[in-house]
């Protein structure tokens, strides 16, 4: 006999489905098979804005409570194997940021007083200290064996070792706004430019003056290459070095003017960036025009400094600057359309006929761009190939405030964030078929709760609202209640799924 076993937290119940081994791999969504995505499951958060990250691997999902609105103390980690919850994490403050190890088998978790390293391998606690103050972002080194932790009031970077939990080492400077770690070098940014500190020798290996404050690193993946973003004001604009490691000098400095202080009640600001992994290409957009428009994507070569090409502005919001995982394309939203592009020439390749849309991010292999559209109706996640501009999916969902929507590092899921709701879509095999919990609304007034999925069972209780269901009896005439613990009877005039079909839910057997 299975059982179903129920995982019950203060804010939420998740009830998953029946696990399985790793025996087959997970298959990566493209054009090609866009129509058999399904979707595979929802974690349900009543009441909780949710941020959520994929591990490195794909393995893990990390959900935790934004603490800015309501102040719960708790970290979910989801198991992308058995479509489960893994672990829950209970912390004595809210936490404000977590960063995975790049091997995927611990993660780092900032609160308001304590940095704490999580072991997934053992589900325990490894690491520990309390900071001067509030930490500046969490980075790992590339290998994962070291964590820093800059502390912007002393101001010290702390460098630990997170396989004995140990300090590696410290570097105190003058000031601090922001760092980086490549496999040897600590990059920090601070007022006066960009301090490069040798953390295996423990030597300062380089500093570059400039003119304004440094207010963000970032190494290329390769580590060979340093962006540094610098701004100033009256009139406003940002100023991008480019910084070759090996020779300590720099390869390109582009500066782009975004708008000359406070204009029409908007003032000029990165949106986002991206810089490619071998380093040669770099985007963002950035500032507001006079006009209110947005100032659209420029993409700047990075050996030469110079500008490929620039987008048209426009009124709608990009709220990211949009890569495929390649480097190849580029997606643009504008007043009426969202346009794929070639990232080296600027040529458009194709446009797809949607002049909304609340977050997008592309397939693995590039040839899908998903789209959260809460136009879409019952079916807001659409998915469209980047060749021809057409649709291949629509897959129903639902939206909500602060939205979002990515790929699984394998390419093999697809995350929608919709505030309370988590949805996960992927290609149905024989371990991934389980769902967590579909939310769904009792659609008369109140019906019975039974303990088995039979009209002869005892009635447990009677239940009225919205519900979270986890899967159906094998006659499709009872629906299992994984916020009650209990049966009800299934069908539209008893309990409304939206847009889930029943079939698509799990057999459940008591």
């Amino acid at each position: 006999m299975r059982y179903l076993i129920c995982l019950t937290a203060a804010i939420f119940i998740v009830c998953g489905g029946i696990a399985h081994g790793q025996d087959e791999a997970f298959p990566i969504i493209t054009a090609e098979n866009a129509d058999e995505v399904r979707l595979l499951g929802t974690f349900w958060h009543p009441d909780v804005l949710i941020i959520s990250e994929f591990s490195p691997n794909g393995r893990f999902l990390s959900s935790f409570n934004y603490p800015y609105r309501v102040p719960y103390k708790d970290i979910y980690i989801w198991d992308m194997e058995t479509m489960s919850l893994y672990n829950t994490i209970n912390l004595e403050s809210s936490p404000e940021q977590i960063r995975f190890n790049p091997t995927s088998e611990s993660m780092a978790i900032q609160t308001w007083d304590t940095v704490d390293l999580w072991d997934l391998t053992t589900s325990s606690f490894t690491l520990s200290f309390s900071p001067a103050s509030p930490l500046l972002p969490l980075v790992f080194s590339p290998d994962g064996t070291l964590l820093a932790a800059g502390d912007d009031f002393t101001p010290t970077i702390h460098l630990w070792n997170v396989n004995t939990g140990e300090e590696f080492d410290s570097l105190e400077l003058g000031d601090l706004l922001a760092y980086d770690l490549n496999e040897n070098i600590l990059a920090a940014g601070n007022f006066n430019g960009v301090t490069l500190f040798n953390y295996i020798s423990g030597e300062i290996v380089g500093t570059l003056a400039t003119e304004e404050p440094v207010a963000e690193v970032f190494f290329t993946p390769n580590g060979t290459t340093l962006l540094t973003q610098s701004e100033t004001y009256n009139p406003y604009s940002l100023i991008y070095r480019f910084i070759d490691i090996d020779t300590l000098r720099e390869r390109a400095t582009f500066t782009e003017w975004s708008g000359g202080g406070w204009t029409d009640g908007f003032y000029g600001y990165v949106l986002s960036s991206h810089l490619s992994p071998d380093g040669n290409t770099f985007g963002f957009n950035a500032g507001v025009a006079e006009t209110g428009e947005y100032l659209g994507v420029t993409i700047v070569d990075v050996p030469s400094g110079e500008v490929r090409f620039q987008t048209a502005p426009s009124y709608c919001r990009p709220t990211n600057v949009i890569f495929s995982f390649d480097d190849r394309l580029l997606a643009v939203c504008t007043d009426e359309e969202i346009q794929i592009l070639d990232m080296t020439t600027g040529t458009q390749i194709s446009s797809i006929p949607v002049d909304t849309s609340e977050a997008q991010a592309f397939s693995q292999d590039g040839s899908i761009l998903a789209i959260l559209n809460c136009e879409g109706g019952e079916y807001p996640v659409q998915l469209w190939d980047t060749l021809t501009g057409t649709q291949l999916a629509a897959l129903p969902g639902r939206c909500e405030n602060h939205d979002d929507i990515l790929f699984s590092p394998d390419g093999s899921m697809l995350l929608v964030n919709s505030g309370q709701l988590l949805m996960l879509y992927g290609i149905p095999t024989g371990q991934r078929t389980a769902y967590g919990s579909v939310p769904g609304r009792i659609a008369p007034s109140v019906i019975n709760i039974r303990a088995a999925p039979s009209l002869e069972a005892e009635i447990t209780g009677e239940i009225s609202g919205d519900v979270a269901v986890g899967g159906r009896d094998e006659s499709n005439q009872f629906l299992y209640l994984s916020s009650h613990n209990g049966w009800v009877r299934a069908g539209e005039v008893y309990v409304d799924l939206g847009a889930v079909p029943i079939e698509d839910l799990p057999i459940l057997r008591p």
